[in-house]
């Protein structure tokens, strides 16, 4: 019997044949072929799921975003143009030669300082926006108006002393036929508001 003493084991006194399996031991010192396989294939299921997570809080992210920029977009231009109308003087003939119709595209009123707003689509550097006729726009060029509509449809109580205008249109972000999924958000909105004074 020999002893021997190595940096990977301390052997005391084995038998040669023990301590030639031991000597293979010492002299492989690595992984195994299978050991490597196995750490290489958890690795790659391990980035394979952190890649899939990210995409997906990315895209959920990013559909998030555009849903909540339709959402700002459409309520301030409704609520800006529901209090124009709400606090106005009177209805007066639009543009198109219509008062107080269903399915009209643009509505004119007379505000309290006598001035005549009229609310309608605008196309502006090939973007269609809601505008009036002071020049100012309700909507911005990061959104489209779907199938360009905007829609004031006018009801004169029986009275004829006030009119219910309800007010509905469809807001975009993001082309469908181009764009994926995620990256497309749209939204109708609609309110009804009772003139004040007709």
């Amino acid at each position: 019997m020999k002893c021997k003493q190595k940096n990977c084991i301390i052997e005391h006194c084995l038998p040669a044949k023990a301590l030639a399996q031991a000597d293979a031991l010492c002299i492989s010192g690595g992984f195994t072929l299978i050991e490597l396989l196995a750490v290489v294939s958890l690795s790659v299921i391990l980035m394979m799921t952190a890649t899939s997570l990210l995409i997906s809080f990315t895209t959920g992210s990013l559909r998030n975003q555009r849903a909540r920029e339709v959402k700002s977009e459409g309520t301030y231009a409704l609520s800006a143009m529901k209090q124009q109308l709400q606090n106005s003087a009177s209805l007066v003939t639009n543009s198109d030669l219509q008062l107080c119709e269903n399915s009209m595209n643009k509505i004119a009123f007379r505000a309290l300082d006598n001035g005549v707003t009229e609310f309608m689509l605008e196309t502006d550097a090939e973007v269609t926006k809601i505008a009036s006729n002071s020049g100012k726009y309700l909507t911005s060029e990061s959104v489209t108006i779907i199938d360009d509509q905007l829609n004031f449809n006018c009801v004169e109580s029986p009275s004829g002393d006030s009119a219910y205008v309800t007010i509905s249109f469809g807001l975009r972000v993001g082309n469908p036929v181009a764009d994926r999924a995620a990256e497309v958000a749209e939204q109708y909105f609609t309110t009804g508001v009772t003139l004040r004074n007709y």
